[in-house]
């Protein structure tokens, strides 16, 4: 009997020590999921801003080469003498 009164705080202090082990891989899972989500999330919010970027770039290019032509975009028809007393 003297020999179960010993291991008794031996099987306590196992089943606290896998416990707390368990807790700990608990926790581990649980931050590497949290930190695979703000990974995704930032990966969006980095995709959204590159996207307007370029596409600002993309606009600003545009107008740059549309300054270059010198020309008017929309050409307009001589309007004649009968037709400019209507407008």
């Amino acid at each position: 009997m003297q020999a179960e009164n010993k291991d008794n705080p031996r099987k306590w202090l196992w089943s606290f020590l896998v416990i707390f082990a368990m807790s700990q891989i608990y926790f581990v899972r649980e931050l590497l999921a949290a930190f695979a989500l703000f990974v995704v999330a930032f990966a969006a919010m980095a995709l959204v801003v590159v996207t307007f970027y370029t596409l600002q770039n993309c606009c600003k290019l545009a107008v740059a080469r549309l300054a270059e032509f010198r020309q008017p975009v929309l050409n307009m028809a001589p309007v004649g003498r009968e037709h400019q007393k209507a407008a």
